[in-house]
């Protein structure tokens, strides 16, 4: 028997089939109209429907006849397909029965909803057939009676089209009811496009769900992922085997960490396209079962399953259903299914279709930040010099994954008309780690320098030394071994302590000015909470977000969260104390910096204590430091007269006092130049500045106090 050359023509084999199955439904119909007195075919013609069936407007044939006649057609379309076989030709209307299951009767039931998107002449049959012009679709009664008018009657067929059916639960076909609550009867059966479309020989993806999903031929093996030897033995030890019962591996770890690559290396691994898709834009979609379609569309690919970013199928802006419901819909597709995320989370105890594996993928370590930033020089995607890019301070200061690199440097790129700077890529880096953390807090740009603070020389060592430990990490933690000797993070905990104005605040934005990193300040107003539990679950959003970003994690006057916790005497004091507790625990976990500031060290918690690395005492300035800040106070382009420096600094003041002083008298000296501007700050605005500072700060003082310039006072 000669194969069948393509599949168009096993198809057109296939239709001539079904012409002989409904031509024997026809006489039989037909001889039941006339033993009822029925008058069958008033909008179309008997002859039009003969035509359109047999090709011959004179065709009489017995019902034995016709059914001779298909069974013919079943005989030599099987003949072909076994010829076929043997050749390179794929018959995609073989492949779909294999790969959904489909029995003889199921494609019959397949052909009759596809026909009329192959031939419009079938519209026509099936208006005839159920005599009326506006059902052009067959109804899964008409399919039903059609399939039982040859072996078997039209209940034992009617379950072809139940919701449980493999063409209706893999979305092949889709029952239409004309009314809510009508019967199933009732229910018109159309076709999907996509499988029209897979049946023509397309393969493009559905276009219900092109927007979020795409087809992938993975070639990449687990042995190229740029993973540490430790991570890709995990991944190799989560791959699926090729004769393993199905298997749902599920990956968390930050974007960019490598999550789909290694999907796609484990595809690969199987020998098997992967049909990837958003979870959480699939889910915000107007297609109808939108899970359906996907697994549909793996499975006319022979593909595996990935679903990305489920981490946002659940909590506070997740999708309807969340997580356990796209699992319990993924549980009936026969074949692995992976799914992930920046969240690590447990698959429901409903699914038991599948053997469920968890991967957990960790940001990567200094070394291997250092190597990703070494292979952009090798490679040429950075096109400078070793020696203009420090990658070791890059990869210390910036815990960027690998995704995350390439982002910034091709960000860096777009913003660098001139070329590649070092300067932009250590911007692009620092808005790639930026994260806002919510409502939570306020991120500062710091423009403060080492040049701004007054302090004295013992407490700016102590702070020499903290930029040190910020800028070193790499070296010391990864390089010296020291990361081994630390069971939880490696980050930093820093406690200024001093009265206020004293220069805190600026150390903190030298400090990140001088890593490169953001400031976030904490609003312990909206972090703390009188509710039971509000609290934890602030500083729970705090930590989480900060393992994203490389910043600067600023509590002013922590007190309120780092204070001595009290005798449990109530509810209230038990869960204050627990949150302390977690707070201590996320402290020791989190690898980034914190920075606490206090009026008073003697109300911080012991506990807190033991975990602080350093400590800088910020003391009230002498008067020699005074008199460095009121020289310095000034900015550049403030027009300013003889100042008596050595006088104003006699005043106890902290810096953030004099701060007040001096822009206070810049806006006198302002008003008193008339409305161009152009007056000079002297002695008078700023003794007048002075003299409202200090009643401020609760102060009563005399003018005589003001010697020689209390006649400067109004």
């Amino acid at each position: 028997m000669e194969p069948y050359p393509d599949n168009r023509a096993h198809l057109t084999d296939e239709l001539r089939r079904i012409d002989s199955l409904l031509y024997h439904y026809l006489e039989t119909w037909r001889a039941e109209s006339a033993a009822n007195g029925d008058v069958p075919g008033l909008y179309v013609s008997d002859a039009e429907v003969e035509q359109i069936l047999t090709g011959d407007r004179t065709a009489t044939q017995s019902t034995t006849d016709t059914r001779d006649r298909h069974a013919d057609w079943r005989e030599t379309i099987d003949d072909r397909v076994t010829a076929t076989a043997a050749t390179d030709t794929t018959l995609r209307l073989q492949t779909l029965a294999e790969r959904f299951g489909l029995s003889d009767r199921h494609i019959d039931a397949l052909l009759l909803a596809v026909a009329p998107d192959l031939d419009l002449e079938y519209e026509k049959v099936f208006a005839y057939l159920q005599d009326d012009l506006t059902r052009k679709r067959p109804t899964v009664d008409l399919v039903a009676r059609i399939l039982g008018s040859t072996d078997r009657g039209p209940l034992d067929e009617r379950y072809r089209l139940s919701e449980s059916s493999p063409l209706v639960s893999t979305g092949l076909v889709r029952p239409r009811l004309p009314e809510t609550g009508a019967p199933l009867l009732a229910a018109s059966v159309t076709a999907d496009r996509r499988v029209v479309a897979y049946l023509l020989g397309r393969d493009d993806v559905d276009p219900a769900i092109a927007d979020c999903t795409e087809a992938i031929e993975a070639d990449t093996t687990i042995r190229d992922l740029p993973l540490d030897d430790e991570v890709r033995r995990k991944v190799e030890g989560a791959e699926p085997a090729t004769d393993q019962t199905q298997t749902m591996v599920t990956l968390s770890g930050p974007d960019g960490v490598g999550k789909r690559a290694a999907v796609a290396a484990m595809a690969a691994g199987l020998d098997r396209p992967l049909v990837q898709s958003d979870a959480s834009r699939l889910l915000r979609s107007d297609c109808v079962d939108p899970i359906t379609r996907v697994c549909r569309e793996a499975s006319l690919r022979n593909a595996v399953v990935h679903l990305t970013n489920v981490h946002r199928l659940d909590g506070e802006n997740g999708q309807d259903g969340g997580i356990e419901s796209v699992v319990t819909a993924l549980a009936s597709y026969p074949d692995h299914v992976f799914l992930s995320g920046t969240e690590d989370w447990q698959a429901p105890r409903s699914v038991d279709s599948h053997a469920v594996t968890r991967l957990r993928l960790p940001r990567p370590g200094y070394e291997r930040r250092k190597e990703l930033w070494d292979r952009r020089i090798a490679d040429g995607t950075i096109d400078l010099d070793a020696d203009d890019l420090d990658t070791a301070d890059l990869a210390a200061t910036f815990s960027l994954t690998r995704g995350r690199i390439n982002e910034a440097i091709e960000q860096a790129r777009r913003q660098s008309a001139g070329g590649l700077t070092s300067e932009g890529i250590y911007k692009a880096c620092r808005a790639q780690s930026r994260e806002t953390l919510g409502d939570l807090a306020v991120r500062s740009e710091p423009t403060y320098t080492w040049d701004d603070i007054v302090l004295p020389a013992d407490e700016l060592r102590q702070l020499h030394a903290v930029a040190a430990h910020l800028s070193h990490r790499g070296t010391v933690y990864s390089d010296w071994g020291f990361e081994d000797r630390f069971n939880l993070g490696t980050g930093l905990n820093v406690l200024f302590s001093g009265p206020s104005g004293t220069g805190k605040t600026m150390a903190s934005e030298i400090l990140a000015n001088e890593a490169g990193l953001d400031l976030f300040k904490i609003d312990l107003a909206s972090v703390v909470s009188k509710y039971i539990g509000e609290t934890e679950k602030h500083l729970k959003r705090i930590f989480d977000e900060a393992e994203h970003s490389d910043a600067l994690l600023f509590f002013d006057e922590a007190d309120a969260l780092f204070g001595e916790r009290s005798e449990v005497s109530d509810s209230h004091d038990r869960y204050a104390n627990v949150e302390v507790s977690y707070l201590l625990q996320r402290m020791e976990e989190h690898d980034g910096a914190v920075i606490m500031t206090t009026n008073l060290e003697e109300n911080i918690d012991d506990a807190f204590q033991r975990r602080i690395n350093r400590t800088v005492e910020f003391p009230r300035p002498d008067q020699a430091s005074r008199y460095a800040i009121w020289q310095a106070i000034f900015p550049e382009n403030t027009p300013v007269g003889e100042l008596d420096y050595e006088f104003l600094s006699s005043f106890d003041l902290t810096g953030g006092n004099v701060e007040n002083v001096a822009l206070t008298a810049a806006f006198l000296a302002a008003d008193d130049g008339g409305a161009e501007g152009e007056g000079r700050v002297e002695m008078k605005h700023v003794v007048r500045a002075l003299r409202r500072e200090l009643q401020k700060t609760g102060r009563l003082i005399s003018a005589d106090e003001f010697g020689e310039y209390a006649g400067l006072l109004p």
